[in-house]
């Protein structure tokens, strides 16, 4: 299999390369075609990931707008994550969870990686503040010859 859209854009040109560098090719064809299983009208022309990276660069030229009650920006924004959270894409990601449920309780996230050269690192965590007075934090990774991407929430 064998990716034919050439990106435009610089971002979804990298993303591209990873796919290609890696070996990914079928772990994005088989996160995409789970994907449609769920029918969603509006991702139902992307079918493989030569659309998938054309969509991508259209997101990036698109302007953000909500207007008369229009939900066009959440709504890109779940469709664009949908596909990433689809197994086997989802477990390229690291993406720990910390729930804070009791009273005053605490949770902290330090991560320090290092990467080789051709290393790639999809970094995140997450801290769910459920009980009263609780507080989290997450620290910024260290990081060293490598290139990632990471998710902010």
């Amino acid at each position: 299999m064998s990716i034919r859209y050439e990106p435009k854009y610089d971002v979804v040109k990298k993303l591209k390369n990873l796919i290609e560098d890696n070996n990914w090719e079928t772990k994005f064809k088989e996160a995409i075609d789970k994907a449609q299983e769920y029918k969603i009208k509006r991702i139902e022309h992307i079918q493989n990931i030569d659309k998938f990276l054309e969509w991508l660069d259209t997101f990036v030229e698109w302007i953000p707008y909500d207007k008369d009650g229009e939900r066009d920006l959440y709504y890109n924004i779940c469709e664009f994550y949908f596909f990433l959270d689809q197994e086997p894409v989802k477990s390229l990601q690291m993406y720990p969870a910390a729930y804070c449920k009791g009273v005053n309780s605490r949770a902290r996230f330090n991560s320090i990686l290092y990467g080789t050269k051709n290393s790639y690192l999809d970094v995140g965590s997450k801290v769910v503040l459920q009980g009263v007075g609780s507080r989290g934090l997450k620290q910024p990774c260290l990081l060293a010859h490598n290139q990632f991407l990471t998710r902010c929430l």
